[in-house]
């Protein structure tokens, strides 16, 4: 954003020095990254008239001409411009006058003719990029003898500001203008533009929105009797110094009124609409327009556009169409002032590579409250500097109003915050002078928010202002109380115990970014609760656009980059936040640990599917570990996995996490081995459920415990888990533990079976336990497996 000192200070009576604005900008948070003055190297630059031109005697193409330089006298100086004449008024260098490349200009001869300075062309004053055929021809009222850069207004500072997102209302000269008037010592009162309008007649012009989240208001004014043609100086200046090459009257005054208000407009050729009815509509499928610079877009159905009854006439809040572009022969133009979706504007600007002075702007949220009065401006900037007439009143479409914002804050919690000591009134009056209105009610202060100020939503905002105001730099410096000697806390030793178990099970720790992509492209194969966009209010890149709903994402795209790098083989967790919606307030978060392995041995484990036997392993042990003992796996079917090779992972029945190999698909176009697993656990669940921190030792048995094999044959659609669970509930205490040791399909097994091999140890701590007593219990379990799984016993 460029500002220029000048235009400026036709709002506000500034009483700082262009240097002292500097700093002043800066300490409100509008950092200046470079200050120019525009009129560098053109100071001795004064105005002159040509009284008399007369032929060279010695040079068919040069010219001997008598300049009247005011105070300064009359110069004889030979020029040999074709446009030079009697009467012109132009700039003029005087002996001794150094020109912005650096020559210095002296007395000469030319062909035996004394010249006493040079008349200037825009290309030796550095007002243009490009050889001018001639001298610079001045306007008629510029006064003979000044100083060229008062006269051609070039004495004004220019602030080239890095405005930060939240700053976007600063993105308008009369929002620079605000936080000056209220950050000054005194209160300064600010000019705004004059605004008014005579015009009663009907406006034949229908507006119809037909999806209002992507517009949520939409004005149309019509505007005759246009006269095509410059616009007047001072405005062609202050659009230069704002880096905007003037262009004529129509399309100045919309961009000038931009960056006045921080509020696009756009012109329509009134005539080239076809019908009296503006349409804002979603683009139909394969439509096409052709824009602005000509090119040709194919549109789909995600592209908001403004059309006529016929045809789409521009993309919403980006550019207009070329159909209807304003022209020479514009005699009527339709002006448009909207509010459109940031995102939706931003995916617009992204997909056609046009990013805009405009998009910029409705990107980051224009004050939807102004609309109407930034088009009466516009309108009687059109009245008075293109002879145009303003026909009907405005045509306001403004489906669903916005309700005022209310937040209320105590003095306690603003000086708790800053470490300062101010009372209520005196916050009142620092956020009075921003714009806010501001009651005191039961000691807080109700605070309702202006409709410009579009990035203040909750109460560390206004905490914010009021620090700005009292000045950081008179926020005293205190350093954070200490009440220990530093160390992890329990969370964090908790989680470096996980890290070093992990670890220790061969798993490589890997980070990922907490942000992602719009429109991830795992996002649909995600489960429900996951597969949720969770955007970020004003992104810096579309590639970090929303905050993460899982880790499984991240780790499929580690797996894949080491994958296309040759690498066969690699297990890796991670530790990390997500994310999850909670309505209207601020998203939630949760911890959660993932792990993720491709390439396991398979050599070593006479397995089909060794990556997630690995993981589950790896599961089974933390649940070990934590003295987690009801836990189970249910079967489960998410778009992101293999159908029939995912589970969700249960503790005390309630879900907790996803295990799964990942989808066919999903492998293919990752570049990603076959049987590719990945799991993901709520962490905070397994530290809350854990029985780690309620261990109490026992004696050892003095009594032996014995073991007994079981091998079972069993339908596929049998779990182990449900095998194992039927096992513990139909024996004694005698039971002291079930563990799966092999798993086999192949020959020998009929089809559309598996075989299922169990160690169940047996230990009584009272006394030795009887043969007896294990047989009996061995067949009461067979007994029941037989009825509730109809399994077979190998080896009977």
């Amino acid at each position: 954003m460029q500002i220029s000192h000048n235009w400026l200070k036709s709002y506000i009576d500034l009483p700082y020095t262009p240097f002292e604005l500097e700093k002043k900008l800066t300490m409100a948070g509008l950092e200046v990254e470079k200050l120019e003055f525009l009129g560098s190297g053109l100071e001795d630059i004064i105005i002159g008239k040509v009284l008399d031109v007369k032929e060279h005697e010695n040079a068919d193409k040069l010219h001997v001409c008598q300049v009247d330089c005011g105070e300064e006298g009359v110069y004889q100086i030979v020029c040999g411009a074709d446009n030079v004449r009697k009467d012109l008024k132009v700039p003029v260098a005087l002996p001794g006058t150094t020109l912005p490349d650096g020559m210095k200009i002296g007395k000469t001869k030319l062909r035996g003719v004394s010249s006493n300075g040079m008349i200037c062309s825009a290309d030796e004053l550095e007002l243009a990029e490009e050889r001018q055929p001639g001298i610079m021809e001045l306007s008629d009222d510029f006064t003979i003898g000044a100083k060229f850069i008062d006269e051609y207004m070039l004495n004004d500072y220019v602030y080239k500001l890095d405005l930060t997102p939240n700053y976007s209302r600063c993105l308008g000269m009369l929002g620079v203008a605000r936080e000056l008037s209220a950050l000054a010592d005194e209160k300064l009162e600010i000019n705004y533009p004059d605004n008014k309008l005579d015009s009663e007649e009907d406006l034949p012009v229908e507006i119809e929105i037909e999806d209002e989240k992507l517009c949520s208001r939409y004005t149309a004014r019509l505007i005759k009797g246009i006269e095509i043609g410059p616009s007047p100086i001072w405005m062609q200046r202050y659009l230069k110094a704002a880096g905007i090459r003037p262009i004529n009257n129509v399309v100045d005054i919309t961009n000038f009124v931009m960056l006045e208000y921080n509020q696009p407009l756009h012109a329509f050729d009134y005539d080239k609409v076809s019908g009296d009815k503006i349409i804002v509509r979603r683009a139909e499928k394969n439509e096409e327009l052709i824009t602005l610079d000509g090119q040709k877009r194919e549109l789909d159905e995600d592209v908001l556009v403004i059309a006529d009854e016929n045809k789409a006439i521009g993309l919403a809040g980006v550019m207009g169409g070329e159909e209807t572009e304003v022209t020479a022969e514009t005699e009527n133009i339709l002006l448009e002032t909207a509010s459109f979706d940031p995102v939706n504007i931003r995916t617009t600007a992204r997909k056609f590579a046009l990013p805009s002075e405009s998009s910029h702007r409705f990107e980051r949220k224009i004050d939807i409250k102004a609309i109407d009065e930034v088009s009466r401006r516009a309108a009687n900037l059109f009245v008075n500097y293109a002879g145009a007439e303003v026909v009907g009143n405005l045509n306001d479409e403004y489906p669903s109003p916005e309700d005022k914002l209310v937040l209320s804050i105590s003095p306690e919690k603003v000086n708790g915050h800053l470490g300062i000591e101010i009372d209520i009134e005196e916050i009142k009056n620092m956020l009075e002078a921003l714009g806010f209105s501001v009651k005191i009610q039961n000691d807080k202060l109700k605070v309702e928010v202006p409709s410009f100020r579009t990035d203040v939503e909750y109460q560390a905002d206004l905490i914010e202002e009021v620090a700005r105001v009292y000045g950081y730099n008179n926020i005293p410096y205190t350093r954070p109380a200490s009440k220990g000697s530093g160390g992890r806390n329990e969370k964090q030793k908790k989680e470096l115990t996980l890290m070093k178990l992990l670890q220790g099970q061969g798993l490589d720790e890997a980070k990922t970014f907490s942000l992602w992509e719009s429109n991830n492209k795992f996002l649909e194969l995600l489960p429900e609760d996951k597969a949720i966009e969770l955007r970020l209010k004003n992104p810096l890149s579309e590639a970090f656009a929303d905050l993460r709903t899982t880790l499984v994402p991240g780790l499929i795209n580690v797996l894949a980059n080491n994958s296309r790098k040759q690498v066969k083989n690699m297990a890796v967790y991670e530790i990390g936040r997500v994310f999850f919606d909670r309505g209207n307030e601020k998203p939630g978060e949760k911890n959660m640990l993932a792990m993720a392995s491709m390439g396991a041995n398979v050599e070593s484990w006479d397995l089909d599917a060794p990556d997630f036997f690995y993981l589950k392993g790896i599961l089974e042990n933390l649940f070990d570990y934590y003295k987690i003992k009801s836990y189970s796996f249910e079967k489960a079917a998410y778009e992101i996995f293999h159908p029939g090779r995912a589970a969700n992972i249960l503790i005390n029945n309630k879900e907790c996490g996803m295990i799964g190999e990942i989808h066919p698909d999903v492998q293919g176009d990752e570049d990603l081995p076959a049987r590719t697993a990945i799991v993901e656990l709520n962490l905070d669940r397994l530290f809350e459920l854990t029985g780690r921190d309620s261990i109490r030792y026992g004696e050892v048995s003095r009594y032996p415990s014995t073991e007994r094999d079981l091998a079972l044959i069993v339908s596929e659609e049998v779990t182990a888990g449900a095998i194992i669970k039927t096992i513990k509930n139909n024996s004694g205490k005698i039971l002291e533990k079930v563990d799966l040791f092999d798993y086999y399909k192949g020959s020998q097994i009929p089809e559309g079976k598996k075989s299922l091999a169990l160690k169940l140890t047996y230990l009584d701590k009272d006394k030795t336990i009887k043969e007896e007593a294990v047989t009996e219990e061995i067949k009461k379990v067979i007994k029941e497996l037989k009825s509730s799984f109809n399994v077979e016993i190998r080896g009977n």
